[in-house]
């Protein structure tokens, strides 16, 4: 009747005299445990342990393939082959496309679908192990690798578990504007300068066209610190198209430079400015470019809480102090709700040569936005109050003689 052999290599003894590996298994013929060092071995087989001549040559037959040195020597080259996972620490999910490396070294690994890492070539010894991954806060763990103890620890407990905790990467707002239709590539392109968060609240002025003076190709035209007109590579007037949310303004400012634009931008979430020859698809009075200003009047989405901003400023030539203030919050289910109010007042304009009369000015504005927000789409409307009462000064070539109150 045949017989199976069951072999368990154990790790090498830390005799500095051998470094061959020793293996623990019964002679196939004999039943004699065969352990120990090599030389222990031969004399075993010497001494005649084994009953029968048969036997003795069955022996000596496997003896070599138990003690080679030469197979000892390889496995020692190749070194040691760590495993381990690597999970989410909220969920317990294996995590896949993280990077485990040995620090230090050049070994590393990434994780499979079902979280597992393989490290090959782990020389003997203690080792750092970092685990990293995107969106994740990385993890240092310590593993020995290599004394006997250590290996028969792993052989009898779980693998080693890495659990990393979310992290989240913060990333600033990518802005997609889209179309109804299909368009070419070559006719969707077209210079676009956005002005938002941080930017937009530091060039903050009393007009939309203070605020974008700063931004190369623009410039403002201005009859007072209250009135300004944006002007796009030489082109103002009605060569330059407002428009906010999209929606073109209604407003006089393009039947004179003594209007100024009905657009506050102190409660604007972003500005964008259209130049070059894209500009003309929003219409053929828009030769010099489009001015966009966004407020998001209209909710897109019902929040789950309060959300809101504020603002103020003060200028000191004039003594203005304006301030804003918005909120959006749900008032049903799927109905957000957003209102806005914005104020402004200030005094004539100090100069080194004296006070310009006549320069001082008022503003009051104020909204209100809401929607029905449903899984086919969403259905909304706003209303918004615009009142600006400035002075423009007189006493220079081609304006009114004491000034004008508008």
């Amino acid at each position: 009747m045949a017989s199976v052999t069951r072999l368990r290599l154990i790790p090498c003894s830390e005799d500095t005299h051998t470094s061959t590996r020793v293996a623990t298994a019964a002679c196939p013929a004999c039943a004699f445990p065969m352990h120990g060092g090599p030389s222990m071995t031969v004399r075993a087989f010497v001494a005649g342990i084994c009953r029968s001549p048969l036997a003795l040559v069955l022996c000596f037959a496997v003896a070599p393939v138990l003690v080679s040195p030469h197979v000892s020597a390889q496995e020692a080259e190749r070194g040691h082959v760590f495993e381990g996972h690597v999970r989410d620490a909220g969920t317990g999910e294996p995590l896949a496309g993280a990077q485990v490396s040995v620090v230090g070294r050049g070994t590393r690994a990434v994780t499979r679908g079902d979280g597992t890492f393989h490290l090959t070539g782990m020389a003997a010894g203690v080792h750092t192990l970092r685990a990293d991954r995107p969106g994740y806060r990385g993890v240092t763990v310590v593993v020995v690798v290599g004394s006997a103890r250590a290996r028969r620890a792993v052989a009898e407990s779980a693998e080693v578990v890495i659990e990393l905790s979310p992290s989240p990467i913060a990333l600033e707002d990518f802005v997609v504007t889209a179309t109804i239709s299909e368009r070419a590539a070559t006719e969707a392109l077209r210079p676009v300068s956005v002005m938002t968060g941080d930017v937009l609240q530091r060039q903050m002025t009393a007009t939309v066209a203070g605020t974008l003076a700063s931004m190369p190709g623009l410039a403002a035209t201005r009859m007072g610190p209250s009135v300004a007109q944006p002007v796009i590579r030489g082109l103002s007037g009605d060569r330059v198209l407002m428009l906010e949310d999209g929606t073109a303004v209604g407003d006089a400012s393009n039947q004179g430079a003594d209007h100024t634009t009905a657009l506050d931008p102190s409660s604007a979430r972003r500005i964008e400015v259209v130049r070059g020859p894209g500009a003309l698809l929003y219409g053929g009075n828009a030769l010099g470019g489009v001015i966009n200003v966004i407020r998001d009047e209209i909710p897109t989405a019902a929040p789950h809480h309060l959300t809101g901003a504020a603002t103020l400023q003060t200028q000191t030539a004039t003594g203005s102090l304006a301030g804003s203030a918005s909120a959006v919050f749900a008032i049903a289910e799927r109905v957000p709700l957003r209102v806005e109010v914005a104020a402004r007042t200030a005094g004539d304009l100090k100069t080194p040569a004296g006070t310009l009369l006549n320069t001082d000015g008022e503003l009051w504005s104020g909204g209100a936005g809401t929607a029905y927000v449903a899984d086919w789409g969403r259905l909304g409307t706003s209303f918004r109050g615009y009142r600006n009462h400035y002075g423009i000064p007189g006493g220079f070539v081609g304006g009114h003689a004491e000034g004008v109150r508008i």
